[in-house]
């Protein structure tokens, strides 16, 4: 998830947030990441993604550097899927305090065509791409 936020401009393509909240998102996920990079007790593994990501992206580490930490996050998220569309889905995630564990949730928001577009999307053959969803800041 971070490695495709922060380098993979075909990702942050699918989104349809404007500049300013792509910016909300990728803070989210950095205030994400320390909490993770804690949980694991900053063994080898986390301590080289974040050196990694450091190395790859000034703007991760500009946001790293900013020392913000968050353990749940919720917003709108708005993506579009080239075979379907546009998809807007309520977007949460909590992360326990107690283990590991994580927990991202989605819903269609009401009032728009997201669960008729995801049904069909759902029942067209896998087109070899990972289509991934984003949240919004």
């Amino acid at each position: 998830m971070f490695w495709c936020w922060f380098g993979s401009g075909r990702w942050r393509r699918a989104v349809l947030n404007p500049p300013a909240e792509q910016e909300a998102i990728g803070r989210a996920y950095v205030a994400y990441l320390r909490v993770i990079v804690a949980q694991r007790g900053y063994d080898a593994a986390a301590v080289a993604l974040v050196a990694d990501l450091r190395a790859a992206s000034a703007e991760f580490s500009q946001m790293w550097d900013d020392h913000r930490v968050s353990r749940s996050y919720s917003s709108t998220v708005s993506v579009r899927d080239s075979r379907v569309g546009r998809l807007d889905f309520d977007y949460a995630l909590m992360v326990s305090s107690q283990s590991r564990q994580r927990l991202h949730t989605l819903h269609a928001v009401r009032g728009t065509s997201t669960q008729e577009r995801f049904v069909r999307l759902m029942e067209l053959p896998p087109d070899g791409d990972i289509h991934v969803l984003t949240d919004r800041g």
